[in-house]
């Protein structure tokens, strides 16, 4: 910024502190990802891909859909049965052989393929978090694979026997069996293992996200059980004479289903509150609850076939996803996203649901396209300049910014800010003084709502010293960041890092239909006209919230 005494009027922010919400039924697109005679079965999903297992060969092969492109490609191509395939980021693991079953793992970015496993033991149920793999064996034991080392641990698990292992971050958690049934929790940084549960009943049926484990016991009769890992307390969720089963987690909440004689319904639970809502309550049965952020999907068969069902948390809707005179299975959600498998065609096939829009907030100064002024408009420079300290003249009650309570983090370039919003008058935004935060700017999309929200953030700041978004530049398609809104993270993928001249004004204010985020800064100053001459661009889309 060259100058700051440049006169600029402002209006403050009125929409961040009064928003009315107005909630409509979600709209989304149905496709069909497999076409074949062959049968395509249990479908995983994370962030722009589907990976899953068919046999149009006669055996078993490994699939993977790119979103995005509507690409499929065809993993492996042999003889052998591939299946139990799972993703996480940029990688796919997956079992392959059955008398000797061997563990491979893929990654998508180079299409290359590693064999983990090499013995004379079958090696089954691979599970991907992040950096580490971990798998068991015939033998009982289980194994764990560091991504980054292609290191291969042995984990002793201290039961009979073992299963339903699930890996989380730096937490393994299973299923042992040494007399009963318990579970069990194993840090991987400090490799010790805590016994979470010491009882008589049947603990199975085992979930983890982040702090928290979620299981089904048995008292007389199936219950829920909740486990927070960082303060090592119990939490007995129902205490009923009915079965509680399938229970699944993310984030602040939990989901199952409860049976009776003749009907049953899906049960969230939120941790934060401890409040438990019926979000079904129908004479039908609805079965099989998976939870993804704000997204719950499960199977309804009212209509006499198995239909897929969504519920979105923030807006308490209900939508029916598929209409077909088929069964439809195993639905899974992760963020916009829905797939899961049908026979409607007369074999098993891949389907995938987008959500179009969920929810709509509309207010005077929060619209979800921005509405390019014809004259009088600028981008706001984000810059100082780069060879001196620039003094700040005082900011004014009318140009004070908004606070939000939202925060958003890089953290590949080890970046947190707080979010306040930057008011618009005659066109123009004034940052002189975000500092080390980040700014929203008004009249584009409010955060976390669908549409394109604009933030930004120094280049250069005042005191001739890096901003907090000197080096978004180097973020790479593919990267990550997030929001914190409301008690939930909303994790964005970066899809375009790029420079535009300071006189492009319709760039950085494209109209999206889905959640995305636009990060927006100053680059390439020039010493002789003191201005910065180029604008840098980071877009990403909503993947997920947690």
């Amino acid at each position: 910024m060259k100058h700051i005494s440049k006169k600029i009027i402002i209006l403050l922010l009125v929409a961040l502190t009064t928003i009315t919400i107005t909630v409509i039924a979600a709209d989304y697109t149905v496709t069909q990802i497999s076409h074949n005679t062959a049968h395509d079965f249990s479908p995983a999903i994370d962030s722009d891909y589907l990976t899953w297992h068919g046999n149009p060969d006669g055996d078993y092969e490994i699939y993977l859909y790119q979103i995005s492109t509507g690409i499929t490609t065809q993993i492996t191509h042999n003889n052998v049965d591939d299946y139990q395939p799972e993703i996480s980021g940029d990688y796919v693991v997956w079992a392959s052989g059955s008398l000797d079953a061997e563990i491979y793992l893929y990654q998508i970015s180079t299409g290359q393929t590693t064999r983990l496993t090499n013995n004379s033991v079958s090696d089954l149920y691979p599970f991907i978090d992040g950096d580490y793999i971990v798998w068991q064996n015939d033998n009982n034991d289980f194994r764990l694979y560091q991504i980054s080392t292609a290191t291969t641990n042995n984990i002793s698990h201290g039961s009979f026997f073992a299963f339903q292992i699930k890996i989380d971050g730096n937490n393994l958690a299973w299923v042992g069996f040494d007399g009963d049934f318990e579970i069990y929790l194993y840090d991987i940084i400090s490799a010790t293992t805590t016994k979470v549960t010491d009882n008589t009943s049947l603990d199975n049926t085992l979930f983890m996200d982040d702090d928290y484990l979620v299981w089904l016991g048995n008292d007389g009769d199936d219950e829920i059980y909740l486990y927070q890992i960082s303060t090592a307390t119990t939490t007995k969720l129902t205490d009923n004479t009915l079965a509680d089963i399938w229970p699944e987690i993310s984030g602040n909440h939990i989901v199952w289903e409860m049976d009776t004689s003749t009907s049953s319904d899906i049960f969230l639970y939120q941790i934060d509150q401890g409040t438990t809502t019926n979000i079904t309550n129908s004479p039908s049965v609805d079965f099989n609850p998976y939870i993804s952020g704000d997204n719950i999907v499960w199977i309804n068969n009212a209509d006499g076939d198995d239909e897929i069902f969504l519920y979105q948390i923030s807006n308490g809707s209900t939508t029916q996803i598929s209409n077909n005179t088929g069964v439809d299975y195993a639905p899974r959600v992760q963020g916009t996203n829905i797939t899961w498998y049908g026979d409607s065609d007369g074999d098993d096939e891949i389907y995938l649901a987008t959500i179009q829009e969920a929810s709509q907030a509309q207010t005077s100064a929060n619209q979800a396209d921005f509405a390019l002024p014809q004259t009088g408009f600028s981008l706001p420079q984000t810059g100082f300049s780069p060879d001196h300290i620039t003094n700040l003249s005082h900011q004014s009650a009318q140009k004070a910014y908004a606070n939000t309570t939202m925060q958003l983090s890089i953290p590949s370039l080890d970046i947190q800010l707080p979010i306040l919003g930057v008011p618009q008058l005659d066109n123009n935004w004034d940052v002189t003084w975000l500092g080390a935060n980040a700014g929203f700017l008004a009249g584009t999309a409010f955060p976390t709502t669908p549409g394109n929200t604009v933030l930004t953030a120094h280049v250069w700041d005042a005191s001739n010293l890096p901003g907090p978004f000197a080096n978004i530049k180097t973020l790479q398609y593919g990267d990550q960041f997030t929001i914190q809104n409301n008690g939930l993270i909303y994790t964005y993928q970066v899809r375009e890092n790029q420079t535009i001249p300071t006189t492009d004004l319709t760039t950085p204010f494209t109209s999206k239909q889905h959640d995305w985020v636009t990060l927006l800064t100053c680059e390439s100053f020039d010493s002789i006209t003191g201005e910065y001459n180029q604008r840098r661009l980071v877009q990403g889309i909503l993947i997920k919230i947690q």
